[in-house]
């Protein structure tokens, strides 16, 4: 009697338990095929190509065309997100403004009129007819290539301000800059992908799980503290070339007469109101004021201004910044930028939190 009991509360669980596996299946399936019809399909190869005969080793491809989310992705005769092949001339009159930055001011899957950088540049043409805004971001870039970016085109584009678009999330880390390194000097074997990060559902939603199981099982303590900034043991060596690398910038442009100025760019992904995250930004400011630089912080308008991060993304499986994003970014950085180029630097110095 005890044994038919066994096998019938056995039968009753095994059963529920495939029908709850088949009604996940199920589920994923349909917000799969939910996300497949919803997200528009990236035609065309990708932009960049890895080069060991520069030493950024991740560059953008010359007059090329691709359409990432079926937006059209167009470069310059200088490898540089455009709208046009050639860079247009600079007269006496004409004040040019370029702007540093990764794939958030590249911005991938955004038209290029809808770019901060667009936005800004018809802003500020409404009172300086004579102004050039040039987008010189690449994606997966940080200031130590920023300013290598600055070194090269600073003698080429002749510009009067540089802007330093910086994502303290990941730009203080030297990881990307590493893989790219050793990928293009092909010492470094290409990542096999598991089969299930190609599924929409996971690169949406389930990727979530299963780095949280990841951190649990490995207990990766090292990742958790760049992920958190370091805050606890101070600055890393990573944090301080990219410092170097924006105090480098900044000398260099005072010698040369020119403003630099710097933005930081809000997360996408996340509760803007997060502790852990301000700690990141402010210790940027703090790098801007003791260094003195401009420094406009839009993670602190932005939070302000009660705009939620996560209604910022591109899509649901990409949390790069959508059309709303750029135009809130073009929406502060205008007047900053008025003030700036009205010679109002220092009282941005000063008055920014």
């Amino acid at each position: 009697m005890k044994t038919s009991k066994l096998r019938y509360i056995t039968t009753l669980v095994a059963w529920n338990c495939t029908l709850f596996v088949t009604l996940c299946c199920v589920v994923i399936a349909g917000v799969e095929a939910y996300l497949r019809i919803s997200i528009p399909r990236s035609t065309g190869t990708p932009v960049w190509e890895r080069t060991a005969e520069d030493d950024r080793y991740k560059l953008m491809k010359r007059n090329f065309v691709s359409y990432p989310y079926g937006i059209e992705f167009r470069t310059n005769e200088l490898g540089f997100r455009d709208n046009k092949s050639a860079v247009p001339a600079k007269s006496e009159h004409d004040t040019r403004i370029i702007v540093l930055g990764d794939s958030f001011t590249a911005a991938a899957g955004v038209p290029f009129d809808a770019l901060f950088t667009s936005l800004v540049e018809a802003k500020l043409r409404e009172h300086h007819s004579g102004i050039q805004v040039l987008n010189l971001a690449v994606g997966g870039y940080e200031p130590v290539r920023y300013r290598k970016v600055f070194e090269r085109m600073r003698s080429v584009l002749d510009p009067d301000v540089v802007v330093a678009a910086i994502y303290p999330e990941n730009d203080f880390s030297n990881h990307t800059y590493e893989y790219d390194r050793l990928r293009a000097l092909g010492l470094d074997e290409p990542e096999q992908s598991r089969c299930y990060e190609s599924l929409y559902v996971y690169r949406a939603y389930l990727w979530r799980v299963v780095a949280r199981a990841e951190r649990i099982v490995k207990a990766d303590r090292e990742r958790q503290k760049i992920a958190e900034g370091d805050r606890q043991h101070g600055p890393t060596p990573d944090w301080d070339e990219n410092a170097d690398a924006i105090k480098a910038i900044s000398r260099i442009a005072r010698e040369s007469g020119l403003e630099f100025v710097v933005v930081l760019l809000p997360e996408t992904a996340r509760n803007l109101e997060d502790r852990a995250l301000e700690s990141r930004y402010f210790r940027v400011v703090q790098l801007c004021h003791e260094e003195n630089i401009p420094c406009l912080n839009l993670l602190s308008r932005f939070a302000a201004a009660g705009v939620e991060g996560n209604k910022l993304r591109l899509n649901a499986i990409d949390a790069h910044p959508n059309a709303k994003y750029h135009a809130l970014v073009a929406e502060y950085l205008s007047p900053f930028l008025e003030g700036v180029l009205a010679g109002n630097r220092d009282s941005f110095i000063m008055n920014e939190e």
